[in-house]
């Protein structure tokens, strides 16, 4: 699994979107769009620049962007056997900041309380203070040919 197809499973969006656009405070340099052209996915800083996601970014700028990808895909490759991520863990230690191992743990433990979490876009069961930097954020960039990722509404548990 690699960045831009993790990147396309529906919760990452919005986790990335909570973990690094919630201080609606901060500069604009710190508050990123996610957009798709051409079912690829790109960063569109706040100078409408378009960085391709991908494993080789290379730039500490988006260095915890980088971080959260990968530990979702850590996820994504042990979420059905965690005590296999812990052992592999304990036997070979994942480089410091490689990973965040506090949201690998909340992931995992999100997963055995409620997988549904993982399979829906929750921007509404957010905090309203939480969801409202996120929608006024992707109104602001509306273009023509370029779709911004924009976190569906929660669909119910059948």
């Amino acid at each position: 699994m690699n960045f831009q197809t993790v990147i396309k499973l529906p919760y990452v969006i919005n986790l990335i979107y909570a973990i690094l656009n919630n201080n609606s405070f901060s500069h604009p340099d710190n508050n990123i769009d996610i957009i798709s052209i051409d079912n690829l996915y790109y960063i569109k800083d706040y100078k409408k620049n378009l960085y391709i996601i991908n494993e080789d970014m290379g730039n500490n700028k988006y260095s915890k962007l980088q971080q959260i990808l990968r530990t979702c895909i850590h996820f994504e490759e042990y979420k059905e056997f965690p005590i296999n991520s812990f052992s592999l863990r304990q036997t070979k230690p994942i480089e410091r900041g490689l990973i965040d191992i506090e949201l690998l743990k909340i992931l995992q433990i999100q997963y055995a309380t409620n997988k549904s979490y993982f399979n829906y876009h929750f921007v509404e069961t957010f905090p309203s203070d939480l969801a409202k930097p996120i929608h006024r954020m992707m109104d602001r960039h509306r273009e023509k040919k370029t779709q911004i990722v924009k976190p569906a509404a929660a669909s119910p548990d059948p």
